[in-house]
């Protein structure tokens, strides 16, 4: 789920709520033929026991409704109380996924009656817990903590065979007023926006909850099922799907790169169909239509074949005189902060100062070379310094004007730079990186280093002698190139029409047999 969430892949994102609808349909037919067919077909294996029985209709309805309801009050209340607010909702849906089974021991009108007085109870708890928010800085957080601690102590106290009115009572109370500190603090944090917002949420979800305790039919969690390893488990698993929708929930409201990305849908599905088309151009003939070009061939095709504007960068390892260079070339497309080629390589944090570049280098015309230090994993960089020297050749007396210059060696100083890495805990890879900024440009690149303000030398094998050790080659936005964004037509491509009817054929047997062949009574 973190894997998807980071990929701000809108396909991916679509395609995840797409692959949750049948796989929960062919779920629930697992658990019905597994149900109808008795134990011994149903018991799985040792350590997962038995497959759950199928829900009744109602306790689906259930959890559709409260599937709703907590992605609307995630919207609601991040759009107003922030991420603290969205906290508070979390440790509120946390408290009611692990309601105990025996809430629904007493009857009916023991049950309304708990919900009635614990509204009344709550409502004054979540007034004078307001009233002191507003004289006691910072009392809201620590009042929703308090609440919290309330519903955690009554849940530990459960008695799963005794049936206790009071205790639902006190459950009751203590929930509906963890759910009034919900939105005292989004109140806190995000004024009257994250009042407002926050007690919509918190009338939504006390509503639901109501009904859900009035009608166990509707509770998705009740029942014999819910009790002991297996019902834990299942509660684990819709808690991570609680923080897998506050976290796209977060993502969607708490920045504006995915929003944009979103919002630019239709002009990248053009970029993507203009590329698709151009790619399957590169087949030519029946023969590389039946059997394709072969693994790997898009980029070499791209690249000879494709059009001369839309050529990449490039690096070569290449012997001088017994000595190794990097030839490293820039591409000859728009040169943007994310398009250029770069030749990249993790380094420790170094000491806050100055860095200072000294690299060896020849050329045959004037390039802008880019070197540059940020705080980076492969993509994204921060808190980067940098210099961008403009790289003359120099050449001997009497040399033709388009030749190679002879070798020279600069040093460049990259400024300051402060602390980097991150925290102990959270630790942030630092990545130097080189580049050229100049279309179609060439420089040959034979020893590199890198000091910090204490001298240290940053970069190992900066002389290349053990070729692309601890090198690497990146590109942050210019990908296509490298393949057709498609992985059916990428197959396409390489293995032809052949290729492609077999991996359909396979991927179609393979859901088959798991959905409605032996395959399927295993989970």
């Amino acid at each position: 789920a973190y894997a998807c969430l980071t990929t701000f892949s809108r396909g991916v994102y679509l395609a995840l709520p797409l692959a949750l609808v049948p796989m929960v349909l062919l779920a629930d037919a697992q658990r019905r033929r597994a149900a109808s067919s008795g134990l011994d077909s149903s018991q799985i294996d040792t350590m997962l026991g038995t497959v759950d029985p199928p829900l009744p209709r109602l306790a689906k309805l259930g959890a559709l409704a409260m599937a709703a309801a907590v992605a609307l009050a995630a919207a609601l209340v991040f759009g107003g109380g922030g991420y603290r607010g969205l906290l508070a909702l979390f440790f509120v849906m946390v408290v009611l996924l692990t309601m105990p089974a025996s809430l629904w021991r007493p009857s009916l009108g023991q049950r309304l009656t708990a919900v009635l007085m614990g509204g009344v109870l709550a409502l004054l708890l979540g007034g004078m817990s307001w009233a002191l928010s507003m004289a006691v800085p910072k009392a809201a957080y620590v009042l929703h903590a308090v609440a919290l601690l309330c519903c955690g102590l009554l849940r530990w106290r459960d008695e799963p065979d005794q049936t206790r009115p009071i205790y639902v009572l006190l459950v009751s109370t203590s929930w509906f007023w963890l759910l009034a500190t919900m939105v005292i603090v989004a109140d806190y944090w995000g004024g009257t926006a994250g009042r407002w917002t926050s007690l919509a949420a918190g009338l939504a979800l006390a509503g639901l909850w109501a009904a859900m305790l009035l009608d166990a039919r509707l509770w998705p969690l009740q029942g014999a099922s819910s009790a002991g390893t297996a019902g834990w488990r299942k509660r684990a698993l819709l808690v991570a799907a609680l923080l897998m929708v506050m976290a796209i929930v977060a993502a969607l409201g708490g920045g504006s790169y995915l929003r944009d990305r979103v919002a630019t849908w239709k002009e990248d599905g053009q970029t993507r169909f203009i590329h698709w088309r151009e790619g399957l151009r590169l087949l030519h003939g029946g023969q590389q239509w039946l059997l394709g070009k072969g693994t790997g061939r898009f980029l070499p095709s791209n690249f000879y074949d494709g059009p001369p504007e839309a050529q990449v960068g490039d690096y070569r390892l290449r012997t001088d005189e017994a000595e190794a260079y990097l030839a490293l070339t820039a591409g000859k497309h728009v040169l943007g902060r994310g398009e250029q080629f770069r030749v990249s390589q993790r380094i420790a944090a170094p000491t806050p100062g100055p860095l200072t570049v000294t690299v060896v280098t020849r050329t045959a015309a004037d390039a802008y070379l880019i070197l540059q230090v940020c705080e980076k994993n492969l993509i994204y960089p921060d808190h980067c310094t940098s210099a961008e020297p403009l790289v003359k050749p120099v050449r001997r007396e009497g040399a033709a004007p388009d030749s190679v210059g002879e070798w020279q060696t600069n040093q460049y100083r990259l400024g300051a730079v402060g602390a980097l890495g991150g925290d102990w805990w959270a630790p942030r890879f630092v990545t130097f990186s080189m580049a050229l900024g100049t279309r179609g440009a060439r420089v040959d690149i034979s020893r590199i280093g890198l000091q910090d303000a204490q001298g240290r030398q940053l970069l190992a094998n900066g002389d290349f002698n053990r070729e692309m050790a601890r090198w690497f080659f990146s590109s942050d936005r210019n990908h296509l190139p490298w393949h057709i964004k498609n992985a059916a037509l990428h197959v396409l491509f390489e293995q032809g029409l052949v290729g492609l009817a077999l991996l359909g054929t396979a991927y179609l047997l393979a859901l088959a047999r798991l959905s409605f062949g032996r395959a399927s009574a295993s989970r």
